[in-house]
């Protein structure tokens, strides 16, 4: 069995992974590199993450709205 502390032979480091999900999801949000996310001021890299989280949730509540919208407009028209 594999020890859950060691990854592919190597001791499993915490702050390692932290590091590495901070340049995995400005990767996959923003297609950003690890050179640009470390070109970053630290305030800004720490505050961008909670914005964003705040701005998707504007994003999902306007968008259940108009779907809501959309469905009840149908439905008046049947």
């Amino acid at each position: 069995m594999e020890d859950p502390e060691r990854h592919q032979g190597r001791p499993f480091e915490p702050s390692r992974w932290v590091e590495a999900l901070d340049y995995v999801w400005f990767a996959e949000r923003y297609h950003w590199t690890p050179a640009q996310v470390d070109e970053l001021p630290l305030g800004l890299a720490n505050s961008i993450p909670d914005v964003a989280g705040v701005l998707d949730e504007i994003r999902d509540e306007a968008r259940e709205k108009a779907e809501a919208d959309a469905e009840r407009e149908a439905a008046r028209r049947r």
